[in-house]
C-alpha cells in the first residue's frame, strides 16, 4: 500500500515543516518586537514620569486557560465511547491491557499483515498530523473521507460554525504528536475493533476574523493540546483507491490544552 511506503518520507516531510513554521513565527515575533520598539522609543519621555510598572511575565496566559479551541473544538463529554473509557477510573484495572491485546490479535485475524509497530508508526507519522491539520485548515473533504459519522458531525459543525462568523484559527503545528499513547481498546460486536490514541500537539493559540486581526490568543500564545482519538480499520479501505492511510476515526476530543 502506498501509505506504508511513503511512512518514511512523511516524517522526513513533517521534520522540516516543523522548522519552517518555528522560523515563521520567530519572525512574525521578530516584526511585531520591532514595531513595538518604534513605538516605545517614541513615547519613553513621557513613560520615565510615570512610576516604574510592576512585574510582568514574558508567558501568554488566557484566563482559565481557555482556548480558540474550546470555543470550536469538541470536548470529552461530546464523545461517548471516549468518554466511557477515559472517565471511568476502573476501565484500565478491569479492561485496559486484555481489551488492547484480544483487539490486537483480532486485527491479525482481520489483516495478517498488521503489526502494532507499523500502526503506531501511522498514528505519530500520519493519521495524527493529517486529521489534526485539516481540522484547523477547515478541510471538510478530507476530514469526511476518513472520520465516521460521529467524528465528522463534529468536526464539521465546528468548521461551519467558523465559516459563518467568517473566523480562523492558526493552522500550524509547531510540534508533534508527543506522547502518543495506545490507552485502550474495545471489541465490536460488528465490525473490527476500536483503538483508543492520546497524545499532544504544540500549537498556536491564535484566532483571526475576516480582516485578519487576532481577537483571542496571540502569534506567540504557544499551547500544548492533548488530543484522545478513536480509530478502527476503515471499512472501505479496499473500495475507496484515495484514502490518505487505511484507517478511519470515529471520535475525536480535546482533553486538555496548557
Amino acid at each position: 500500500k502506498a501509505w506504508k511506503e511513503t511512512r518514511h518520507s512523511m516524517k522526513a516531510h513533517m521534520d522540516a515543516k516543523e522548522e519552517a513554521q518555528e522560523a515563521a513565527v520567530d519572525a512574525a515575533k521578530a516584526a511585531e518586537a520591532a514595531a513595538e520598539g518604534t513605538q516605545a522609543a517614541a513615547g519613553a519621555a513621557k513613560e520615565e514620569m510615570k512610576p516604574p510598572p510592576e512585574p510582568e511575565t514574558a508567558m501568554v496566559v488566557s484566563e482559565a486557560r481557555s482556548s480558540s479551541w474550546d470555543r470550536f473544538g469538541s470536548g470529552l463529554r461530546d464523545m461517548p465511547f471516549l468518554s466511557s473509557v477515559l472517565e471511568n477510573p476502573l476501565f484500565d484495572r478491569v479492561f485496559g491491557e486484555s481489551e488492547i491485546a484480544a483487539s490486537i490479535r483480532e486485527m491479525k485475524e482481520i489483516d495478517y499483515n498488521f503489526h502494532l509497530e507499523d500502526f503506531t508508526e501511522d498514528m505519530e507519522f500520519i493519521v495524527a498530523p493529517h486529521i489534526i491539520r485539516t481540522y484547523l485548515e477547515g478541510d471538510q473533504q478530507a476530514l469526511e473521507k476518513h472520520c465516521g459519522e460521529a467524528a465528522f458531525a463534529a468536526v464539521n459543525a465546528s468548521i461551519k460554525a467558523r465559516k459563518s462568523q467568517k473566523l480562523t484559527l492558526d493552522p500550524a503545528i509547531l510540534a508533534g504528536p508527543k506522547e502518543l499513547q495506545l490507552v485502550s481498546a474495545k471489541l465490536n460486536d460488528k465490525g473490527p475493533p476500536s483503538f483508543i490514541w492520546t497524545f499532544q500537539m504544540q500549537q498556536v493559540n491564535c484566532l483571526r476574523d475576516a480582516d485578519d486581526e487576532v481577537i483571542e490568543g496571540a502569534i506567540d500564545d504557544i499551547r500544548t493540546v492533548c488530543y484522545a482519538i478513536a480509530i478502527n480499520r476503515h471499512p472501505d479501505v479496499d473500495k475507496v483507491l484515495d484514502l490518505e492511510y487505511p484507517w478511519q476515526v470515529s471520535e475525536l476530543a480535546i482533553l486538555w490544552n496548557q
